[in-house]
C-alpha cells in the first residue's frame, strides 16, 4: 500500500468545536442500524456464544467458515462506524 492511499492519522485530524447536522444525522443512522433485526440477532449470538479463551479463538471467528463469522463482521463493522 502506498502512502497516498492510507487514512490520515486520527491524532492529526483537527476536532470540530461544535456539532453540526451531519453529526446528528450520523447518530440517527447508527441508532437505526442498531435496531435492525439482523443486528440484534448478531449481537445476541456473539454475547451468548462467542466466549474466546485465547487469541486463536478470536482469529478463528474471522475465518469465513466459522459459524459466528457473519455475526462478528456485522457487529465489528457497526462499531467501526461508531
Amino acid at each position: 500500500m502506498n502512502s497516498s492511499s492510507r487514512l490520515p492519522d486520527p491524532c492529526s485530524v483537527p476536532l470540530k468545536d461544535d456539532a453540526d447536522h451531519h453529526d446528528a444525522d450520523l447518530a440517527l443512522t447508527l441508532y437505526d442500524l442498531r435496531r435492525e433485526a439482523v443486528m440484534r440477532e448478531s449481537r445476541a449470538a456473539l454475547v451468548s456464544k462467542f466466549l474466546p479463551a485465547s487469541w486463536d479463538d478470536v482469529l478463528a471467528v474471522t475465518k469465513p467458515d466459522h459459524p459466528l463469522n457473519a455475526a462478528f463482521r456485522q457487529c465489528a463493522t457497526y462499531w467501526e462506524k461508531a
